[in-house]
């Protein structure tokens, strides 16, 4: 198991998601490995709390967060994240304000902007 438990490791630090298994004891150690961490988890939604309220004064480009300088990329990242940690019911309670925040920040985005990320019936 502790092969396993590398080999998922080096998966997670590639930006993989997930790995299959062939037995169910190895589901746990799967798991563990591919969630995000509590510190993961509470940088990610620091970080795009702090964009909702950037981005609500009507900041879009690059601004600083702890020190770091942070753009679309750091913040796509932030959002996998967190969606990652509450589809595994991982702090799902402190998350999803944060998640619904940044949702309709964006929501508010696209309609000021007349675009939208729904495909249009007819």
């Amino acid at each position: 198991m502790d092969a396993l438990r590398a080999e998922c490791e080096q998966g997670a630090s590639f930006g993989f998601t997930g790995k299959q298994v062939i037995h169910p004891d190895q589901i746990p150690i799967v798991h563990e490995a591919f969630s995000p961490s509590k510190e993961a988890i509470d940088h990610a939604a620091r970080l795009l709390s702090k964009y909702v309220e950037e981005a609500s004064e009507g900041k879009r480009g690059s601004w600083e967060f702890e020190g770091k300088m942070i753009d679309k990329p750091v913040i796509t990242k932030a959002k996998k994240t967190l969606n990652l940690a509450f589809n595994l019911n991982v702090e799902k309670d402190t998350i999803a304000p944060v998640l619904e925040q940044v949702r309709q920040l964006e929501e508010e985005h696209e309609k000021s902007n007349g675009t939208s990320t729904e495909k249009e019936t007819e």
